[in-house]
């Protein structure tokens, strides 16, 4: 069981900005939705072991928004730093429809519809729905989110693209 609460920060980060010009981003507009899923997961999993810090933006220490800016810019798209903020994008998904690159949102206390915490999906199988995650006391790792004690926290999923 991981611990996640708080993580919804309203500090914007300068790694949303695009980097396409540098030729670090694959421009997200030119890749397949399964190529974009990979992309991310794959930017996502570079962040294992990283330690958890509020608003933070690297190696250092990240927190779970920030581990998603990092990981989407690396495709070319910009999300905001702030697990509501990026709550609004995309299109909204329920437990069952999740499949890998889709974003999940979890509420503090079970039945809220405040979020409070971003997660994303990187397998879908063997009725299990793992996704990767900035937890407040283990930092970057990989979950269950069927577990009991996420499940309950679920508010909604997102596919970005």
């Amino acid at each position: 069981m991981g611990l996640m609460v708080a993580c919804n920060t309203s500090k914007q980060s300068k790694s949303t900005t695009n980097n396409l010009t540098t030729g670090k981003a694959k421009p997200a507009e030119t890749m397949s939705p399964s190529k974009k899923a990979s992309g991310v997961i794959e930017a996502a999993k570079k962040y294992l072991g990283t330690p958890y810090k509020y608003s933070g933006t690297d190696r250092n220490g990240i927190d779970c928004s920030g581990l998603m800016c990092k990981a989407f810019s690396e495709i070319g798209i910009s999300l905001p730093h702030q697990s509501e903020e990026q709550s609004r994008l995309g299109k909204p998904l329920k437990i069952n429809e999740l499949q890998a690159g889709d974003l999940v949102f979890i509420g503090a206390k079970k039945g809220s519809s405040k979020v409070t915490h971003v997660g994303l999906v990187v397998n879908v199988s063997g009725g299990k729905i793992i996704f990767i995650h900035a937890s407040t006391k283990r930092g970057v790792i990989e979950e269950n989110l069927l577990e009991k004690w996420y499940e309950p926290l679920f508010i909604k999923g997102v596919r970005m693209f």
